[in-house]
């Protein structure tokens, strides 16, 4: 499973993932986006997502189609009930 986090600096809730990101360790293996600077993410996850919301989670598990999670809580409670996955 691969994951990459789209965000943006100033975002409140992208804060919010990056430190479960953090406490759970996860630093290593999700990827981030950030968009101030990523004309290729905004386009990525507008054409992915459907929209450019952030913070989204995109999450590409072989085999199946990719997934776009957005709202932060969202993302926070799969992070934590995927760590231990992510992690192996």
């Amino acid at each position: 499973m691969k994951t990459t986090l789209y965000q943006t600096q100033l975002c409140g809730f992208c804060g919010m993932v990056r430190r479960a990101i953090s406490q759970l360790g996860l630093g290593d293996v999700v990827a981030e986006r950030y968009l101030e600077s990523d004309a290729e993410g905004v386009r990525a996850l507008q054409e992915g997502g459907g929209q450019v919301q952030v913070p989204c989670l995109l999450i590409e598990r072989d085999g199946e189609p990719a997934q776009w999670l957005y709202e932060s809580s969202d993302i926070i409670a799969f992070l934590q009930q995927n760590a231990e996955r992510l992690n192996a």
